[in-house]
């Protein structure tokens, strides 16, 4: 959802009350929360919020709005958006794991200016509390949002996110084994994100280690404009990659026929495969072998393989 639609969102939630300007029909509920003012120094409490609506379904943090009643104050929205985002991230990421996903943004709403955070449901439930501060979050808590209030999650709803972690992962792997049916086990690749390799039906290439720090699967779309399958997009930037040891296969038990077929079909031959080639050559009982095409592809020992390949002749030839 873009920050566009998280501004029209919030428009289309919030209410006046009837007869009034500057009141609020709203009442904080599971999505939503208002704050008088907006302080860094109070980022456990919002911390804690944004785990609750992370392990729900998401929500707004509201600032501008005075509470009991609900009345508009409004926020200095420059220096609102002034705050810098890395640092929430910094404090979020110091108490919660895993990662939530949050954005932050304002709105106009009848001649006041509104600032809110809001905060995604999260993919990977739950979102525990890994680092205690004070009366807000205690290390290892896990909590939840309630109608109107956020606190440390029953068993009841622990228990759904559970169910729902174990039934996604198994229709996830469900999904999987019906492409790999359907498009065949020999044209589908697996890519490890670990090791940073690409398995499938031939040898397997590298990724490079910082492109595969940076590698994301993203919500880009769907394939129709109304209601249709997400699409997948790759994040990072493509570079070539050195210094690594690749995987590959050097030929072993090479017949005649072997040297002659790839001596016509001039193949392309590393200095490895072309030391195994011509090791064998020397060893054939006839004459009729090209050793010197293999020689030539030994270019970085050319001195031992000239010495080589004119002692094999000469034995040959005495």
């Amino acid at each position: 959802m873009s920050l566009i639609d998280l501004e029209n969102k919030l428009k289309n939630i919030l209410r006046l009350r009837t007869g009034s300007n500057n009141i609020l029909q709203n009442r904080e509920s599971a999505q939503l929360e208002f704050k008088k003012t907006f302080n860094l120094g109070s980022a456990s409490k919002y911390t804690k919020t944004m785990a609750a609506f992370a392990n729900n379904k998401g929500g707004y943090i509201v600032f501008g709005v005075h509470p009991s009643p609900h009345k508009l104050i409004g926020i200095n929205k420059d220096n609102f958006l002034d705050t810098d985002s890395a640092k929430i991230s910094t404090l979020l990421n110091a108490y919660l794991s895993p990662e939530i996903d949050w954005e932050m943004g304002t709105v106009h709403f009848h001649n006041y200016d509104l600032g809110f955070l809001y905060t995604y449901p999260a993919r990977d439930k739950p979102v525990v509390s890994i680092k205690s501060d004070s009366a807000d979050l205690k290390d290892g808590d896990i909590y939840y949002r309630y109608s109107g209030q956020s606190r440390t999650i029953r068993y009841s709803e622990l228990r759904g996110i559970l169910e729902e972690r174990v039934t996604r992962e198994r229709n996830a792997w469900m999904q999987q084994l019906k492409r790999i049916s359907n498009a065949g086990a020999t044209n589908v690749a697996i890519i490890d994100t670990l090791q940073g390799k690409v398995f499938g039906a031939g040898a397997p290439f590298l990724i490079d280690e910082k492109l595969l720090r940076e590698l994301k699967f993203v919500k880009e779309g769907s394939f129709s404009e109304t209601d249709g399958l997400p699409t997948l997009k790759l994040v990072g930037e493509m570079r070539s990659i050195s210094g690594v040891s690749v995987e590959k296969t050097i030929p072993q038990s090479i017949h005649f026929e072997d040297i002659v077929t790839a001596f016509l079909g001039q193949r392309d031959l590393d200095l490895d495969e072309a030391k195994i080639y011509l090791k064998e050559a020397s060893y054939q009982p006839t004459h009729y072998v090209p050793l010197f095409y293999f020689k030539s592809s030994t270019q970085q020992r050319r001195s031992y393989y000239t010495y080589t390949i004119n002692s094999i002749w000469f034995q040959r030839n005495k």
